[in-house]
């Protein structure tokens, strides 16, 4: 019996930047989302830092290893 190896179809390991940015831009889409509604006032009040803590996510992602 023999081992068949790694899958040669199987996809890369995806590091920590790669699942960084998404949560960034989410987070920033989140924020702008809460900031152009007209319905609760709470969110508006939390949207700016939504907002800076999406960005400070993305930014400081390109510092992560791949």
């Amino acid at each position: 019996m023999t081992n068949p190896g790694p899958d040669s179809n199987a996809p890369p390991p995806r590091g920590l930047r790669a699942k960084a940015q998404p949560v960034g831009m989410t987070l920033m889409v989140l924020g702008y989302l809460m900031m152009f509604q007209p319905f609760v006032q709470i969110l508006f009040t939390y949207s700016f830092i939504v907002i800076l803590i999406g960005t400070l996510t993305f930014i400081f992602s390109n510092y992560l290893p791949e």
